[in-house]
């Protein structure tokens, strides 16, 4: 079986909820927003810009400054994946992390 190739479920093994952006295993979707936590130190224009030279994909980035800031957009929109730009003292990724899980 190869690593992109999914074993089907059994009768005793419920299949997993499918959200409407599933794409198969091992491709990008066409279109992807993202929501970047940083600081006003460092924010993502380079980020934005890097993104805008690969047209494999649509990226649609979206900007938090702050743990407080990423957690309330967090709570009121969906992203598809979330990049957060630790810096020790500033913003701690791992206590972003811990902040998800808890709510």
């Amino acid at each position: 079986m190869s690593p992109t190739t999914l074993a089907p479920s059994t009768p005793t093994q419920p299949k997993p909820a499918r959200s409407a952006h599933t794409v198969p295993l091992g491709t990008l979707p066409s279109y992807m927003r993202l929501l970047f936590v940083t600081t006003t130190h460092r924010r993502g224009a380079w980020l934005a810009e890097a993104f805008g030279t690969d047209s494999a994909v649509h990226v649609e980035l979206d900007e938090a400054i702050g743990m407080a800031s990423g957690l309330a957009r967090l709570r009121e929109e969906a992203f598809d994946a979330v990049l957060v730009s630790h810096e020790p003292g500033l913003l701690d990724a791992l206590d972003l992390a811990e902040a998800l899980r808890g709510g």
